[in-house]
C-alpha cells in the first residue's frame, strides 16, 4: 500500500484500542472523553489489524486514518489537561474552605472560652495551600491565640488575611495587649512568649514561609507565604 503505513503496538495497549461496549457514566464531566474514545475505536475498526506471534499487533492504516487518529488523540490530551486543571482548582478550593472553616471555628471557640473578643477576617481565597502547609498555618494561628490568652492581657484579637506585593499571602494575628516585654530577637534565648514565637518562626521557615513580628500597641504576628506555596487553578 503506497499510501498506507504499518506500526507496531504492544498487545495489551492494542487491546485498549479495540472496540468494546462503552457504558455511559453518570454525568461527571467525562462525556466528551467517552465520545472521543468511541471515535477512536471506530477508526481502529476501519483499519486492518493482525496479531503477530511475538505478542504484538501490526495495524495497517491509510495515511488519512493515521491523521484522524493523531487528531483525535490530540483532542483527548487537551481534554484531559483541562480536566486535571479543573479538578486541581476544585481540590484547592475545597482545601482552602477546610482551612478557613477550621480557623473560623478556632476563633469562635477562643472567644467563647476567654473574655477576649476575637474577630475572624480571613478570606477563604487566602487559605488555598497543600494539606501540609494548611496544617502548619492552622496550628500556628492556634498557638498564637494561646499566647494571647496566656500572656497578652488583651481585650480583643483579630485574625485577618491579605495579599502583599509579589503575590505573598499573609495571615495575621493582632491583639491590643501589652506586647513583648523586650524586643523580639530570633533566638531561643528569650522569655517564654519569645520562645514560642521563635519556635513558630523556625517551623515556618522550614516551609519557606516567614514571620514578621511587631510589638506596638499590642502584638502583631504576620505569617507570610510565598506564591509557590499557594495552590491555584
Amino acid at each position: 500500500m503506497a499510501n498506507s503505513r504499518a506500526f507496531g503496538l504492544d498487545c495489551e495497549r492494542a487491546a485498549d484500542w479495540l472496540p468494546r461496549p462503552i457504558q455511559q457514566p453518570p454525568a461527571s464531566g467525562l462525556e466528551p472523553l467517552v465520545a472521543l474514545r468511541t471515535k477512536l475505536a471506530a477508526l481502529v475498526r476501519e483499519s486492518t489489524s493482525e496479531r503477530l506471534p511475538a505478542g504484538h499487533w501490526v495495524v495497517i492504516c491509510h495515511e488519512d486514518l493515521l491523521g484522524h487518529l493523531a487528531e483525535a488523540a490530540s483532542h483527548v490530551d487537551r481534554f484531559l489537561q483541562d480536566l486535571r486543571r479543573s479538578r486541581a482548582l476544585q481540590s484547592a478550593e475545597a482545601a482552602g474552605q477546610r482551612l478557613f472553616d477550621r480557623v473560623r471555628a478556632l476563633c469562635v471557640r477562643f472567644a467563647a472560652e476567654t473574655a477576649i473578643g476575637c474577630e475572624c477576617a480571613v478570606d477563604p481565597t487566602h487559605t488555598r495551600f497543600s494539606d501540609t502547609v494548611a496544617d502548619a498555618v492552622y496550628w500556628t494561628i492556634a498557638e498564637l491565640l494561646t499566647n494571647v490568652r496566656r500572656h497578652s492581657r488583651a481585650t480583643t484579637v483579630k485574625v485577618s488575611s491579605g495579599v502583599q506585593d509579589g503575590g505573598h499571602v499573609f495571615l495575621r494575628v493582632q491583639d491590643d495587649g501589652v506586647g513583648l516585654a523586650q524586643p523580639y530577637a530570633p533566638t531561643p534565648l528569650c522569655d517564654s512568649r519569645g520562645l514560642g514565637l521563635w519556635s513558630i518562626e523556625h517551623r515556618l521557615n522550614e516551609l519557606d514561609a516567614s514571620v514578621e513580628i511587631a510589638s506596638v500597641d499590642g502584638l502583631t504576628v504576620t505569617i507570610k507565604l510565598p506564591p509557590w506555596l499557594v495552590t491555584r487553578g
